[in-house]
C-alpha cells in the first residue's frame, strides 16, 4: 500500500486517480488500446480472426433472438496499410485489416468465408467485400489470387459459411494481396472501404424428419434492407504509399 499512499499529505487525489484509471481501462482499453497496438505493432491484431469465430449449429433450432432482432447490430470499419511503393519484389504485398462488430448483447451471425472476400460490390451476394478507388475517385475492381467469391444468389446457406459474433465482440479479417496484381492507377494511393452485405434470412436445411424446426430462417438478415439495402459500408479511408524502402505490408 506504501506505493500508492502518500505519508505526508492527503491521499484523496491519489485514490481518485487510480479510480479513474481503472474505469479508463475498463471503458476505453479494450477498443481503444487494441486498435493502437494493432496500428503500431504489424504482428498484433485488436481482435480476434474472424475465421476462428463459431460456426453455426443447426440454425433451425438454436438462435439468439436478442441478436436477430436487434435494429443495426453490426458495424464495419476498415485500416489498410500505405500502398507499397514500386518494388520487384514478388512476396510484396498490401494488407488491409477489416473489422466486423457486433453492439449488441446478443449473438449475431454473420456469412463470412476466408477465401471469398472480393473487390468490388455484386448485389445478389452475401459476404464481405472491399470497394477501392483511384485518386481520382474511379472505383477499380481486380481479381484476388486464391479468392472466388461464394454465397451468389444462395436461399441456404451451410453451417461452414455461418460465424457468430458473440456479445459486443469484433473479429477481424486480414487480406494481403499481393502487389504484383495491384492496377497501375492505384500504385500511387487509393481510397479504400469495406462493406458487408447480406441478401436473404437464409432458409435452414431440415436436420431429420424427427427434428422439429424452431425458426422458420436462418436468421441471417439482421441489416434493414429498406434503410440500407442489406449492406453497412464503413467509412472511406485515404491510403497514401508507404514511403519507406521495405515493400512488403504483410
Amino acid at each position: 500500500m506504501g506505493l500508492f499512499i502518500r505519508t505526508d499529505g492527503d491521499t484523496s487525489n491519489t485514490v481518485i486517480g487510480i479510480i479513474l484509471l481503472v474505469m479508463l481501462l475498463v471503458f476505453v482499453g479494450p477498443t481503444v488500446i487494441p486498435r493502437a497496438l494493432s496500428q503500431s505493432l504489424t504482428f498484433f491484431d485488436e481482435a480476434i480472426p474472424c475465421e476462428r469465430l463459431r460456426t453455426a449449429t443447426d440454425r433451425g433450432r438454436h438462435q439468439s433472438l436478442i441478436g436477430t432482432s436487434a435494429v443495426d447490430p453490426l458495424t464495419i470499419r476498415v485500416s489498410p496499410d500505405p500502398v507499397p511503393p514500386p518494388t520487384s519484389d514478388p512476396n510484396a504485398t498490401w494488407r488491409i485489416r477489416i473489422v466486423i462488430s457486433n453492439n449488441t448483447i446478443g449473438t449475431v451471425p454473420i456469412v463470412y468465408t476466408p477465401t471469398d472476400i472480393i473487390v468490388g460490390d455484386a448485389t445478389n451476394r452475401s459476404g464481405i467485400g472491399l470497394l477501392i478507388l483511384d485518386n481520382s475517385s474511379a472505383e477499380v475492381q481486380f481479381s484476388i489470387p486464391g479468392r472466388a467469391p461464394t454465397n451468389i444468389g444462395v436461399t441456404s446457406y451451410p453451417n461452414t459459411a455461418i460465424r457468430l459474433l458473440g456479445p459486443n465482440q469484433r473479429c477481424v479479417h486480414t487480406e494481403r494481396i499481393p502487389y504484383s496484381v495491384l492496377p497501375q492507377n492505384i500504385r500511387g494511393g487509393a481510397i479504400v472501404s469495406a462493406y458487408y452485405r447480406i441478401t436473404t434470412d437464409g432458409v435452414p436445411p431440415a436436420v431429420s424428419a424427427t427434428t422439429p424446426q424452431i425458426y422458420n430462417d436462418q436468421g441471417l438478415d439482421v441489416i434493414d434492407a429498406t434503410v440500407l439495402g442489406g449492406r453497412i459500408t464503413s467509412e472511406s479511408v485515404i491510403v497514401p504509399v508507404n514511403a519507406s524502402s521495405d515493400a512488403n505490408a504483410g
